[in-house]
């Protein structure tokens, strides 16, 4: 009798998991085959003990950042404009995230508690910004 796929393993496309006995098949990660449930793409095990499903989330769905309020960022400024700095996330929350899709804007009324006449008299270009999401 082979052994159970433990939780947070990590499984390829084709490996053995469990049998249907065992758990409930999640239908867009795994498939049965003669009982046995079989992991359709790689990735990690998550296994909900409460409904006794199992499934495979890949290593980007388990490892996503997604940007909430309240969040605090560090990025580098892309682009200057009139009234706003454009720049791409690199770190939320203090995780890395390399070729980030990620970017935000900080409008010119919140870069300062003091009056700025010009974004480019705080910022410029590859400066790196360290800030917090407020919207």
């Amino acid at each position: 009798m082979k052994e159970s796929a433990k939780n947070k393993e990590i499984v390829l496309t084709g490996q053995y998991l469990g049998v249907v006995e065992e758990f409930l098949p999640d239908k867009q990660s795994t498939y049965v085959k003669d009982g046995q449930i079989i992991a359709s793409k790689t990735g990690v095990i998550n296994i909900d003990t409460n409904k006794r499903l199992i499934e495979v989330r890949g290593h980007q769905e388990e490892n996503r950042k997604t940007v909430k309020i309240g969040d605090r960022v560090i990025g580098t400024a892309l682009f200057l404009r009139q009234y706003s700095v454009g720049l791409n996330f690199h770190t939320i929350n203090g995780k890395i995230h390399f070729n980030s899709s990620y970017f935000g804007n900080i409008h010119v009324s919140q870069i300062s508690k003091k009056y700025i006449e010009r974004i480019s008299d705080a910022f410029q270009t590859t400066d790196i910004i360290r800030a917090k999401v407020i919207e």
